[in-house]
């Protein structure tokens, strides 16, 4: 995160695990919650970072991936990350191809 911010771009990605495709159930719970603890401690230090006066962005945002396979398999400790601000894709601005890559789960 720090790095992110030095850098002052816009938006600064919270850190995730891409959990291989196809994968245990077992394994993608474990990579949930690892991904749940990243996106926390991410949200913490973004708001640190940004109250600090010296920081190139104070405005900088916060970016998380909002998969189909977190919410269809766990909406309520995902949801707990999300805001009005949290959005999808128009059907015209979704690629072409998109369902063809684990069943269109990030779009």
């Amino acid at each position: 995160m720090q790095i992110q911010s030095n850098l002052g771009s816009t938006i600064a990605m919270a850190f995730d695990e891409c959990a291989p495709h196809p994968c245990t159930r077992d394994y993608m719970e474990h990579s949930m919650a690892r991904t749940t603890r990243w996106l926390a401690r991410c949200k913490t230090e973004m708001e640190r970072l940004n109250s600090l006066p010296d920081t190139v962005n104070r405005e900088q945002l916060l970016f998380g991936i909002k998969g189909y396979r977190w919410e269809n398999n766990y909406p309520t400790k995902i949801a707990t990350f999300f805001n009005d601000a949290w959005t999808r894709a128009l059907a015209e601005e979704t690629p072409k191809n998109a369902g063809t890559v684990e069943k269109g789960c990030y779009w």
